[in-house]
């Protein structure tokens, strides 16, 4: 605002010095000068306003789109850790049951051997039943084992999967998603042999 007394006053004093004439010249001159230099001020100020209204955009654009991405992620992280804990609650569930029937049957198995009417031939019979049912049940543990690591193993590899769909995705994140889902793999099948 004071520029603008100021360039008006110097337009003023300039018509003043012309009308008077003579050495009014040179005087107008670098009033003219003056007032080319600060409109040309004027201009580079408002050049860096808009300069700087448009970095100001851009970066609050770009805290936006990463502050989404981070909330994406920790969403995806949790979701997999959620999984997870699902995951073991089935596994701790199926092995309670597993053993509470194997327990059960066992039980069953010792009744009957506590019959004092058993020949040795029928305590031998059931003796030999209860060894192969311990033994089949191990088997089955085992194989359930299997597919529910085997099922815990393809549900990650889908989670990676989705992941990596993901559009956003910079390249060196993608790279470390391929990375993690690579270590995964690798211990999984190590865990296992």
């Amino acid at each position: 605002m004071v520029k603008k007394v100021v360039l008006m006053c110097s337009v003023l004093f300039t018509a003043i010095g012309i009308s008077l004439g003579g050495g009014v010249d040179v005087q107008a001159s670098n009033m003219n000068k003056d007032l080319q230099l600060t409109i040309k001020q004027e201009k580079i100020r408002e050049m860096f306003t808009r300069i700087e209204k448009v970095a100001k955009a851009t970066l609050t654009t770009q805290v936006k789109e990463k502050k989404v991405k981070n909330i994406a992620v920790v969403k995806a992280k949790k979701e997999e850790i959620a999984a997870k804990e699902q995951q073991k609650a089935a596994d701790k569930k199926a092995n309670t049951v597993i053993s509470n029937e194997k327990a059960n049957q066992n039980k069953a198995y010792g009744e009957k051997l506590n019959n004092p009417d058993l020949t040795q031939a029928e305590r031998q019979q059931i003796i030999q039943e209860k060894k192969n049912y311990n033994q089949s049940n191990q088997s089955n543990q085992s194989n359930q084992s299997n597919q529910v690591n085997g099922n815990e193993k393809a549900n990650q590899n889908r989670a990676y999967g989705e992941k990596l769909s993901n559009p956003d995705l910079t390249q060196s994140e993608r790279q470390q998603i391929i990375q993690e889902k690579k270590n995964y793999n690798q211990n999984r099948q190590g865990g296992r042999r």
